[in-house]
């Protein structure tokens, strides 16, 4: 059986990520706050394996949960041939200054983007020393660059880059089956765009910018950069371990 977790699956790209293993066969486990009811009928429909897992990954107890549930989750599925996780779970607030973020906020950001991912990552390589693994981490482009009022967005995916190739770099020198790629999504039609869409022009200066993504038609849809990614790991041959793909790159000449 291959099998894949995927978190923040209740909509947007996660749910589009979802939805793309399904129509591969694969079981599937969502994770999130609220299952996505039409997943769940999809996976009847096809006679998949399929888990919903209610957790609040910005709750250190909720990431023990998680990590609690999914081995009796798995062994329910069948045997184990190969995993897969898109650790796709994030937030963008707080969108604001330096010296004007409200410090919960601050932890919430960091708590789902960047201590969820790592925690499951690491709970899964102990679980699983010689399971090939697939870990996905859906980055963004404002790693590598500063942008006004995102100090705290881009500094948590600059750290999940960094923690997907440290990863790699270990797997590599112990010889473990497990490979570990970051993905940057682009600009998508999703909440989070509509969040930021929303933001005070004194807190995120090229709001505006973004704006007119969404008035210009310019942002794609979750299910088409889903695709890719799912495309990407399944059928290409030659993943680089520790790589970070962007899509753009992917639907070049096909935007």
């Amino acid at each position: 059986m291959n099998a894949v977790i995927v978190t923040g699956a209740s909509r947007g790209l996660g749910a589009a990520i979802a939805e793309q293993f399904m129509d591969r066969g694969f079981a599937v486990i969502t994770v999130a706050r609220r299952e996505n009811e039409p997943l769940k009928q999809k996976a009847q429909k096809l006679k998949l394996s399929y888990a919903h897992l209610t957790c609040d990954l910005s709750q250190f107890d909720g990431q023990q949960d998680l990590t609690r549930q999914l081995k009796p989750t798995l062994d329910k599925m069948g045997d184990l041939e190969a995993l897969y996780v898109v650790n796709n779970a994030g937030v963008v607030e707080p969108v604001e200054r330096v010296g004007k973020m409200s410090p919960l906020e601050m932890k919430r950001l960091i708590d789902i983007n960047v201590l969820a991912p790592m925690v499951l990552t690491n709970h899964l390589v102990q679980l699983f020393p010689t399971t090939p693994l697939m870990i996905v981490n859906v980055t963004s482009g404002a790693a590598q660059h500063a942008r006004h009022g995102w100090s705290a967005y881009s500094s948590s995916k600059a750290a999940l880059n960094v923690f997907t190739e440290t990863a790699a770099l270990e797997s590599k020198a112990t010889g473990a089956p497990h490979t570990f790629i970051a993905y940057n999504p682009g600009i998508m039609d999703t909440d989070m765009q509509g969040v930021i869409r929303s933001s005070d022009s004194q807190a995120f200066q090229d709001v505006e910018r973004f704006q007119e993504f969404k008035e210009k038609g310019m942002l794609r849809s979750p299910e088409r950069v889903a695709r890719a990614l799912v495309s990407l790991v399944l059928d290409n041959r030659d993943i680089k371990n520790g790589q970070i793909y962007d899509v753009n790159d992917l639907l070049k000449g096909n935007a």
